[in-house]
């Protein structure tokens, strides 16, 4: 049975997108110029397995989500995906030589999630030497210019707390500053977040008057998902609660929600806009 190898980025970064590009796409050259991408396995071992697919995950140490090894298996594509890390601060400070490696390394150590149930000791081994081979190549060619890495930025509240992080400056957003992260202080977030949610902060409140009633939207983050509150003042309204796994994602639901309630004609008022109700009971 032949077996195909093929190979993916996981742009968790996109900062580095362009620098691990330029070291896969060399790579995937190289393998598919001087070896086969094909391998002929057992029948029996490899029963109902079509592809592998080694996937190479960067990302910068400021985010949250923790960077693990994992493998997956598609039955509809009889394909299985294996990932691995590629160290952040290695790669930003390594030449061309230095980044190939750290590729090679990474694909050869995720052969290890490969079932022994399917895959022989002896076939894991092999692809480990066409890998190393593939490597030694691939840093023949060196690019005239090595991929630069770009900065990323914190975006900042009014009281200079972290909120979030992305690849743009996106300033204004609920108020919020960007400060620019350059790649070469990536070493100083790792093993640490910068970040401290305050959901009383992350609060935001949309409001239309429409026909005698008062429509209304809110949103507001507890630190694990974003719930979002919606209907008529004076009425039981409905509420839709979203898991939040990264800063990235709490940017995004908070963006999307803000941008579909002005689209619709919600405005937002602030708490010195509004009228309070005391009540005092004994």
């Amino acid at each position: 049975m032949n077996l195909k190898i093929d190979f993916q980025r996981h742009y968790i970064s996109m900062e580095t997108r362009e620098s691990l590009d330029q070291v896969a796409n060399t790579f995937l050259e190289q393998f598919n110029k001087n070896k086969s991408p094909t391998f002929e396995l057992n029948s029996e071992m490899a029963n109902n397995v079509a592809a592998i697919n080694f996937e190479a995950s960067l990302q910068h140490p400021i985010n949250i989500i923790e960077q693990k090894f994992k493998s997956s298996f598609s039955r509809s594509i009889q394909t299985y995906f294996v990932t691995g890390p590629i160290d952040y601060v290695s790669w930003i400070n390594g030449d061309w030589k230095e980044r190939v490696r750290l590729y090679q390394e990474c694909l050869i150590a995720a052969i290890s999630l490969l079932p022994k149930s399917r895959f022989s000791s002896s076939f894991k081994e092999e692809l480990k030497t066409i890998f190393q081979e593939v490597g030694k190549e691939a840093t023949k060619f060196e690019p005239l210019e090595l991929a630069k890495i770009r900065p990323i930025y914190l975006m900042r509240d009014e009281n200079g707390k972290c909120i979030a992080f992305g690849f743009e400056p996106l300033n204004n957003v609920f108020g919020w500053e960007a400060e620019t992260i350059e790649p070469s202080e990536a070493y100083k977030w790792c093993g640490k977040s910068p970040f401290e949610y305050d959901n009383t902060k992350f609060a935001k409140k949309y409001y239309k008057k429409n026909i005698g009633i008062i429509q209304y939207r809110e949103i507001w983050y507890d630190g694990k998902a974003v719930t979002k509150h919606f209907g008529v003042c004076g009425q039981t309204g409905e509420t839709e609660v979203e898991e939040i796994a990264d800063s990235q994602e709490l940017l995004r639901a908070s963006q999307e929600f803000e941008r579909k309630a002005l689209g619709d004609g919600f405005k937002e008022i602030g708490d010195n806009k509004l009228h309070y109700l005391v009540i005092e009971y004994d």
